[in-house]
């Protein structure tokens, strides 16, 4: 049933750009948790600045995976229950859940590979879900402001796609 759920996940809820060939809609939704790290988390959003790094090689995984690939399945499976009844806006909120459950391993992090290394077994240590879910539920971003950062990003990143090919 897992499976049939994370498929119905993907073809209704999701972007449709989030699986094509170039993930412009995953890389997107990316740049977008940057955004609201730095709004939300600034001490993490300090934390990166001072690596020189951003989230978007660590958290392309979670975004693309839904998660599956991070947390217990008993977690994951409360997590999807927030996207389904919420949207797939509240994927952000996961993200920045999981991000504020683990800030203090994540600013231990004293170089871009502990960070990848932290950010990427993050949802090893929550195993209550009771505890992820109160921690995603404080970050919950409006539809309305996640849909207006992606259409920023999304832009944003077009150009820089375009300026790229012109280079080729």
């Amino acid at each position: 049933n897992a499976f049939w759920i994370m498929a119905a996940m993907v073809e209704w809820i999701l972007p449709k750009e989030y699986f094509s060939e170039s993930l412009v809609g995953a890389v997107t939704d990316t740049r977008v948790l940057n955004h609201l790290v730095n709004k939300k988390l600034p001490n993490i959003a300090k934390h990166l600045k001072r690596l020189d790094t951003t989230l978007a090689p660590s958290c392309l995984q979670w975004f693309v995976c839904l998660f599956v690939t991070v947390l217990p399945i008993h977690v994951t499976v409360r997590i999807w229950d927030i996207v389904l009844v919420h949207g797939g806006h509240s994927l952000f909120w996961v993200a920045l859940g999981l991000l504020y459950l683990n800030q203090d391993r994540i600013l231990k992090a004293s170089n871009e590979g502990q960070l990848f290394d932290v950010i990427t077994t993050s949802g090893s240590n929550w195993d209550d879900e009771k505890e992820v879910v109160k921690a995603i539920l404080k970050f919950k971003v409006p539809k309305v402001m996640i849909r207006h950062l992606q259409q920023h990003e999304l832009k944003a990143l077009s150009k820089h796609m375009a300026a790229l090919k012109v280079k080729e």
